[in-house]
């Protein structure tokens, strides 16, 4: 498990297609089971290799806001909901590329409480839970990346962040 900056907040990564990761995750957090991780990504590729479908509205926010604060909820297989997020941050997306599987990445913070905005409030935390934080200095933006569900008939903003939810309807 790493920590590491994007343009928003630190995050949190480990590998999403090991159960026993993801799990960890939940328990240092001390995150609700009903709260699905999002999916950090590099390469659009990787949204088509874990089963999903990019519809034209996805994409026209993929164009515009990615890389940036935007986390995208799209259908996967058998209907499964999973969101994806390509950060602005280049040693964000130098360690997605390195690692090589796709991270579940959520915010670096106990559930509920402010997220770390730089390696020492990660390690204030997480300090010997973690294997390793990625000094990136203070993250720019401070805020949460937005989240929009394109799973249904029109888009629905689930967590206003650092996008505003009118650019993303103006633009869909």
């Amino acid at each position: 498990m790493v920590a590491f900056p994007t343009e928003t907040v630190y995050g949190l990564g480990a590998c999403a297609r090991d159960k026993k990761a993801a799990g960890r995750i939940y328990k240092i957090k001390k995150r609700p089971l009903t709260k699905p991780l999002a999916i950090q990504i590099a390469d659009v590729r990787a949204i088509g290799e874990m089963g999903c479908v990019v519809t034209p509205a996805a994409k026209k926010l993929m164009d515009r806001f990615w890389p940036g604060p935007l986390t995208i909820i799209l259908k996967g297989r058998l209907g499964k909901k999973i969101g994806f997020r390509m950060p602005a941050n280049k040693a964000a997306l130098e360690l997605l590329r390195k690692a090589a599987v796709p991270l579940a990445v959520p915010s670096a913070n106990i559930s509920g409480k402010p997220p770390a905005r730089n390696a020492e409030e990660v390690l204030a935390v997480f300090r010997g839970r973690i294997e390793a934080v990625l000094d990136g200095g203070h993250t720019d933006i401070g805020v949460a990346s937005t989240v929009v569900d394109m799973t249904g008939a029109s888009p629905k903003v689930l967590r206003d962040g650092a996008i505003p939810e009118t650019e993303i309807l103006d633009l869909i």
